[in-house]
């Protein structure tokens, strides 16, 4: 029998070391890493969840616990690889949860992270306060939330329009356009491109209303003409 070469023996430990026998759909087999951002200091935060398994990441915005943004999209092996190098590299798993010594200054605006990487039966939960800055993590920490936001561009969308308010009545939005946008021929142009219909055109402001289903949410949220995306608090029903 002919000896096997070496450099086929390495493909197959480097395949096996990042999960042997995962398929391609399903990202059971493989460590998941997943960011859940627990939102600003603002009247209705939205908490954001990224979770990178071997095969996809999933983006997910939610209010008090409900969804109306969530989606999912197929990730490259070498993208996938990267974030655990950083957390090999940096021994990410090792460190506990992160707390600010008694005199230091607090961080405004923001209500603090947590990391999970679970393999297999394994998880670690890394949990950093909205009292810590970014540049009190530990090591290795600002590079993996810094590879987190590159991917998160990079498959979805590198700076979307947020979406203000309360998710009262999620999926109906008022969506307001920059100025000197003609609001008739670009809600036109947008409704005929994403497949959706407008309950309402506004001149007086530039905008529309409409029932937006995430994944028309998310392409509009790039559009270069849209100045802002708010819950359509006029749509909230009656209390009896």
């Amino acid at each position: 029998m002919k000896p096997i070469p070496c450099f086929l023996l390495f493909i197959t430990a480097v395949t096996c070391l990042f999960g042997c026998g995962s398929n391609n759909n399903s990202d059971a087999g493989g460590q998941v890493v997943s960011f859940v951002d627990k939102g600003g200091v603002v009247p209705y935060p939205t908490t954001t969840a990224i979770v990178i398994g071997p095969n996809t990441i999933k983006k997910t915005e939610s209010q008090s616990g409900k969804a109306f943004g969530e989606w999912t999209k197929q990730i490259s092996f070498a993208d996938y690889t990267s974030i655990r190098k950083v957390i090999a590299d940096n021994n990410i798993a090792e460190n506990g949860d992160v707390t600010l010594a008694p005199g230091q200054q607090s961080c405004v605006g923001w209500s603090g992270m947590t990391i999970s990487i679970e393999d297999g039966n394994n998880a670690h939960h890394f949990d950093i306060s909205g009292l810590v800055c970014d540049n009190q993590w530990p090591e290795g920490v600002r590079n993996l939330v810094s590879l987190r936001d590159s991917l998160v561009a990079k498959y979805f969308c590198s700076n979307p329009v947020p979406v203000s308010g309360q998710a009262f009545v999620a999926p109906r939005y008022i969506v307001s356009f920059k100025s000197g946008v003609d609001a008739v021929a670009e809600t036109n142009r947008l409704s005929t491109v994403y497949g959706f219909y407008p309950s309402h055109v506004f001149t007086v402001f530039s905008g529309f209303a409409a029932d937006l289903s995430p994944a028309v949410l998310e392409p509009l949220r790039c559009e270069p003409n849209i100045q802002s995306i708010e819950f359509d608090m006029l749509a909230v029903p009656a209390v009896n």
